[in-house]
Order: structure tokens, then C-alpha cells, then sequence
């Protein structure tokens, strides 16, 4: 099972977190799935719909390419559910199986969408939180080059700051 994040213009998808069970091999991130799923990555990206495949026997002939690459995968059964933010999919979880066919319960869908929303509400906290930090350290560096006093008030939330060469 696994994250994809999806490009904004919706033509690189990529694992970007996954779990493998024993003896699967790992897929690599440097793979463009948009292009090796053309047939799937139609109904997510833009139908924004779930691909659910119980059996690769079942697959309309226009997936024939998908079905190649799972055919080489090993898998058997598929689930893929598109994770929105606002209007658009960013991310897609998908879930495989290898060892056996598996019908895929209908009520899987709706639970991998609120799992997605609460992975990517984590992942967005922790990309903010990055980013705070990298701009902090920016400013500090910037701060220490010019070798001037640093503080910082903001009125009515306690004390100010005021670093050492204040």
C-alpha cells in the first residue's frame, strides 16, 4: 500500500510513502505511475473517480497497459482512491494485492478518503512547519552576517525578545 503524490498539472504521479509486504519488491520513486497507468490515471486525475479492480481479467481492453505493469508487479486485485484538497487530487493512496484476488468491500472507499484526509493534513502541518523552519534559520543567518541585535514584540503576548547583542 502506498501514497502517490500527483504533480499539479497531473502528469508525474510518484510514490512518495509506502509499505511492502515480504518478497514485494519496492516500486521506485523515480517512476512516472501517470504514465505507466494511463487507463487508471484518467479515472483519478481527471474523472476524480476510484479504480477498483478485483480481477485483471476484468480490465476494459483501453487498460491494457495498466494491466501490463500489474501483470509485472504480481498484483492481483487493486484499489486506488484519489485524496482531494480543495478541487484538486494531490495525492492517491492505493492499496495492492499479490498473493490472491480480493473482492474490495465498497465501504474501503469512503475510509481510505477520510485516512487521506488526515495523511494529508499531517503532511501539509509538517511541510509548513519545514518551511518555518528553513525561514527562520534564513533570517537568522541574515541577522548574524550583518552582526546586528535582533527583537521581537508583539504587543499584548507577554515579554518581548531581545537576543544578547540587543
Amino acid at each position: 500500500c502506498g501514497l502517490l503524490s500527483v504533480r499539479p498539472d497531473q502528469r508525474w504521479a510518484r510514490v512518495q510513502f509506502a509499505s511492502y509486504g515480504d518478497g514485494i519488491a519496492p516500486v521506485s520513486g523515480d517512476i512516472n505511475l501517470a504514465e505507466a497507468f494511463p487507463w487508471a490515471g484518467g479515472l483519478l486525475l481527471e474523472e476524480r473517480a476510484p479504480v477498483v479492480v478485483y480481477r485483471l481479467t476484468d480490465l476494459p481492453p483501453e487498460a491494457a497497459a495498466d494491466r501490463f505493469v500489474w501483470e509485472h508487479m504480481g498484483v492481483r486485485s487493486n484499489l486506488a482512491v484519489p485524496v482531494f484538497v480543495g478541487t484538486e487530487v494531490p495525492y492517491v493512496i492505493v492499496i495492492h494485492w499479490v498473493h490472491q484476488e480480493w473482492h474490495i468491500p465498497d465501504l474501503y472507499i469512503p475510509r481510505l478518503r477520510v485516512l487521506g484526509d488526515v495523511a494529508v493534513s499531517a503532511l501539509q502541518r509538517k511541510e509548513a512547519a519545514d518551511r518555518a523552519a528553513r525561514q527562520s534559520a534564513r533570517v537568522a543567518a541574515a541577522v548574524d552576517l550583518a552582526g546586528i541585535g535582533f527583537s521581537e514584540w508583539t504587543v499584548g503576548t507577554g515579554p518581548p525578545y531581545v537576543d544578547a547583542r540587543m
